[in-house]
């Protein structure tokens, strides 16, 4: 069932990212010991109103857990007082299962980016996302995603990173919080 399950998320994830692959986007790859987690962005034509993007992203761990998550964000600065702060917001639907059980989320959330004016080639992203009880289905009750990066620009269109990420869902037939994931990555991130 896992392997089935496991086979149609990277079928997904494929055909996305072979749809998408003619507009400008985003190709985040992070890895740790214990887990892997593959996304991909892709711009829509903006205006003066910020940077536009959907997305899809795949995560897989040891510990037999998988999760989809399809975002819509909206990023531009913060503010003219907070130079090199921008600010993303926007939903994000997860779908995943645990060993013992399955969750659906519709989460609101966003990020923290800043470009320190003084090291202009280093990034600080903060991220979180929370899916309370209302919008959490399954067997899940709620579920919340917390991200922090530090980041080098090698090059225009790559960062490398490392980062902390924990994922936790409360589920119904299990008193404690689930650990969806939790550890620290290396990560690549290319936009082209």
């Amino acid at each position: 069932m896992k392997f089935n399950r496991l086979t149609l998320i990277i079928g997904l994830f494929a055909v996305a990212v072979s749809q998408s692959l003619r507009a400008s986007g985003e190709l985040d790859i992070n890895l740790s010991d214990d887990s892997v987690r593959v996304r991909y962005g892709q711009d829509l034509p903006s205006g003066s109103q910020g940077q536009k993007q959907y997305g899809v992203g795949v995560l897989y761990n040891t510990d037999d857990n998988t999760m989809v998550d399809l975002w819509f964000q909206i990023t531009d600065e913060a503010g003219s007082k907070a130079p090199g702060l921008d600010l993303s917001v926007g939903p994000k639907a997860y779908f995943g299962s645990t060993k013992t059980q399955e969750y659906l989320a519709f989460a609101l959330g966003g990020a923290l980016i800043y470009r320190p004016l003084d090291a202009n080639r280093m990034l600080l992203t903060a991220e979180g996302y929370i899916a309370p009880n209302i919008v959490t289905f399954l067997d899940a009750n709620n579920l919340w995603e917390v991200n922090l990066r530090l980041g080098y620009e090698v090059l225009p269109t790559a960062v490398v990173y490392i980062s902390y990420r924990q994922i936790r869902a409360n589920f119904e037939r299990v008193e404690n919080e689930e650990v969806v994931d939790r550890g620290g990555q290396l990560g690549l991130d290319l936009r082209f």
